[in-house]
């Protein structure tokens, strides 16, 4: 088992990459993580290898400073709220 890494189960894996459980269960579900269950019960946890988290990770879009830094745009509504305080 050289060089395969440790395996971590759902709530372990979101652990480790600071998402929710949901997140791992849906990107194991729609193919973007791979993984393997423990028995071939559909109810049989995942288990997934340190590098399928790794190479799920490299697979996301990066932020670019316009996406982080990006201001939402005032409204009517925002604009309304403010005059109120």
């Amino acid at each position: 088992m050289t060089g395969r890494g440790p395996y971590y189960l759902v709530a372990e894996a979101a652990e480790r990459m600071r998402v929710s459980e949901d997140t791992i269960r849906e990107a194991v579900r729609s193919g973007r993580m791979r993984a393997k269950r423990l028995s071939e019960s559909p109810r049989s946890p995942f288990l997934i290898r340190e590098a399928a988290l790794d190479e799920w990770y490299d697979g996301l879009p990066d932020a670019d400073e316009e996406m982080v830094y990006a201001m939402p745009k005032r409204t009517p509504l925002s604009e309304a709220r403010k005059k109120r305080r």
